[in-house]
């Protein structure tokens, strides 16, 4: 299997320390994120017929009597020809940019399809709990309580951000179909059901993914913290996350420029989920990982954080020996994956972050 993955979880106890005010950051946090979807659910925001995510459930046209096995089974049936259909990137195909899908602002963004194994049972399922649209990688540093449809949309040809979108297709009709069985008065569409739940998730998974992100362009671009951190200004009552925040990304760097890293999976583990509630962003690719036509799609995050890594153990003047040989051994076929990308500005992206972990790596063998 020629791809980069993330490390599966072991039982190995790390040495590491826990952010001080963890506790306390969490708890702003958890104000915030219920501040933010009590506001939501009062708004009348419908996603726009043109956005993907509704395109795909009205090609769907799941009926709140159906079963739930049957909506699983469908949807898992039909899958791939709605990938096709609306060019996301699945086994069958390699998508194309979309633009006005979650971030906005002129961000143009890959969609690929997460394959979705999951047993679902009617008795413990929660809309609330379901992750139907993940934020898998980005440039935006950005973190707040901003909705996407208050965001601007696209104007002209320009390209702001990049970022690569999942969408669980399971997790959307099975979400859609408890929206539809809320026997919701008003605001009973798809646009509305996008806009209250999958949007407002991929929201708060894009927060935790900005601490990768703001890690990334400090430790390897060597951008200064605070100019890095910024908060979206919202109408409703939040409290100030940004004290917590700026300390909690300066600990991570000062524990990782001060102490020994035992392997990649030591350096993740340090990173806390800044919600109490389960918003991490790792995902497994599955068998996506084993196909060169959605290989690529996977690898970005992972290169971003394989730099990071490599870069802190070269300066701890330690050999990164768990991911020297695969990142050496992989490299030609990673760049010939990344051809398969039809925009210039997504392949740009990517060859910068190859051709940096290649020369990273290159770098901490001479150790």
């Amino acid at each position: 299997m020629r791809t980069l993955s993330f490390p599966k979880p072991t039982n190995t106890l790390y040495p590491t320390l826990r952010f001080t005010d963890l506790a306390n950051m969490r708890r702003q946090t958890e104000y915030n994120r219920k501040a933010f979807i009590g506001w939501v659910r009062q708004q009348p925001f419908n996603v726009e017929n043109e956005n993907l995510l509704v395109g795909l459930l009205q090609q769907l046209s799941i009926n709140a009597e159906w079963t739930l096995d049957y909506v699983v089974g469908y949807t898992r049936f039909r899958a791939y020809s709605l990938c096709t259909l609306f060019k996301i990137t699945s086994l069958h195909q390699v998508g194309v940019a979309q633009k006005d899908g979650f971030y906005r602002n002129n961000a143009r963004e890959h969609w690929c399809l997460i394959e979705n194994t999951k047993t679902y049972s009617e008795d413990t399922l929660s809309i609330d709990e379901l992750r139907p649209v993940i934020p898998l990688c980005s440039t935006v540093t950005q973190h707040g309580y901003s909705h996407p449809l208050t965001r601007n949309k696209a104007e002209g040809s320009s390209v702001g951000d990049l970022a690569i979108m999942g969408v669980d297709l399971v997790e959307l009709a099975v979400g859609w179909w408890l929206y539809q069985r809320m026997g919701m008065e008003k605001d009973g569409g798809p646009g509305a059901y996008i806009a209250q739940y999958p949007f407002v998730q991929a929201q708060l998974i894009h927060n935790q993914l900005s601490v990768l992100n703001i890690l990334y362009e400090h430790i390897i671009h060597d951008v200064p913290i605070k100019e890095l951190i910024s908060f979206d200004s919202v109408i409703f009552t939040t409290v100030s996350e940004k004290r917590e925040f700026v300390k909690y990304i300066e600990f991570l760097v000062n524990f990782y420029k001060n102490r020994r890293l035992q392997s990649f999976e030591h350096f993740l583990v340090v990173i806390d989920s800044i919600y109490a509630q389960p918003y991490f962003n790792y995902v497994g690719a599955g068998r996506a990982a084993l196909f060169s036509q959605t290989q690529w799609i996977w690898e970005p995050s992972i290169l971003k954080l394989y730099s990071i890594y490599l870069k802190l153990c070269t300066a701890m003047g330690v050999k990164a020996s768990d991911v020297n040989t695969i990142i050496d051994r992989t490299h030609r076929n990673r760049v010939q994956n990344f051809n398969r990308v039809p925009e210039s500005y997504f392949k740009g992206w990517f060859y910068q972050l190859c051709d940096e972990t290649y020369a990273l790596n290159l770098e901490n063998l001479k150790r």
